[in-house]
């Protein structure tokens, strides 16, 4: 939770309450394959 709040905030002084964490969820995607419309 904090590398995510650096990268977007640039802080790195983050604390989070219990209650707060346990709203919060995460999900990783590993992506294998992409594709993309090209406009011209």
């Amino acid at each position: 939770m904090r590398a995510i709040m650096k990268h977007y905030t640039g802080k790195e002084d983050w604390t989070f309450t219990e209650g707060g964490l346990k709203g919060t969820g995460f999900f990783k995607l590993t992506v294998t394959e992409m594709t993309c419309k090209e406009y011209k």
